[in-house]
């Protein structure tokens, strides 16, 4: 099973994991340069292998998606803030595969 990277690219932000235990996580999320950071706080998902246009996709781990957020991923201005809600947070699967 893949899993998330500590570092990726997205959408024109930069992604860099600050803190992780189980399945929660902390993401510190810029434009370059470091320019309009925050923090994202996610509950890690899983995911089976699949087919997409004729590319498998191996079984591995997601970040949530739009329609997810507010029930598995939170934004935060602050480190603190982000820290609050992780620590509030149950490191237990919220939803099926």
């Amino acid at each position: 099973m893949t899993t998330l990277p500590n570092e990726f690219r997205k959408s024109g932000f930069y992604f860099r994991l600050v803190k992780r235990q189980g399945d929660k996580a902390i993401y510190s999320k810029s434009r370059a340069g470091g320019v309009g950071k925050h923090y994202e706080v996610i509950k890690i998902r899983e995911h089976d292998e699949y087919v997409m246009g004729g590319v498998t996709i191996p079984a591995g781990e997601s970040y949530p998606s739009s329609e997810q957020w507010g029930r598995l991923g939170y934004t935060y201005p602050t480190l603190e803030e982000a820290e609050e809600r992780f620590n509030r947070i149950k490191s237990t699967p919220t939803e099926p595969k």
